[in-house]
């Protein structure tokens, strides 16, 4: 049995998770990125957390809480590294911020449609994390994480294709600025396991 995963969060990085917020990343690079420092800051708070809590662990259960801590350390390594390309390279800040403009226009068109109240709309911490851990590997062709399978594992319906399509955004608007005379074509190739999906929901 697999306990139920929230995606609520609570503290002060929450202003990072809004898109129309991270939609003007380019005008306000400098101070945008402070905030999204914030929300990585929290992020390492908490493995740290982790890691102490794991040391009372039995001894034979030492190996896989290490294994774990390596990985939650590897993750945080990367969304300070996908921070660091959005301050520093202009084309990366411009894609990131049209690619929130469009999710941030997409979900109201869709709550429009659905005569749904206007809101805040947030990317769920994991989404957010996900985008920054990723960006500076698909756009660095020599990245060390250039072959790395990123995969979000997490329950249908929890917004794994919100994220993936916040990936996807930021890729062609990268492209399409980094190489204008030949970015056309394919940028992204998606399939969905349908069977599997209608047998989980």
């Amino acid at each position: 049995e697999v306990p139920q995963v929230s995606v609520d969060a609570e503290g002060s990085f929450l202003n990072a998770l809004s898109l129309e917020f991270l939609a003007h990343l380019p005008e306000n690079a400098k101070s945008i990125c402070g905030v999204l420092e914030g929300f990585v800051d929290a992020y390492e708070a908490w493995v740290l957390g982790q890691i102490d809590t794991a040391k009372a662990l039995p001894k034979n259960k030492q190996g896989v809480a290490e294994r774990i801590s390596s990985r939650m350390k590897e993750a945080l390594s990367r969304m300070k590294q996908g921070i660091h390309l959005l301050l520093h390279d202009s084309n990366a800040s411009l894609a990131f911020g049209l690619a929130n403009r469009a999710m941030h226009s997409q979900m109201r068109q869709h709550a429009r449609s659905l005569k749904k109240a206007e809101r805040v709309y947030r990317w769920r911490p994991f989404q957010l994390a996900f985008l920054l851990m990723v960006i500076e590997s698909v756009v660095n062709e020599d990245s060390e994480f250039r072959d790395t399978f990123d995969l979000i594992w997490f329950p249908t319906g929890g917004g794994k294709t919100e994220a993936y399509l916040g990936l996807i955004a930021f890729l062609i608007a990268w492209r399409r600025l980094r190489y204008p005379t030949s970015s056309g074509g394919t940028t992204v190739l998606m399939r969905y396991t349908l069977r599997l999906l209608t047998q989980q929901q």
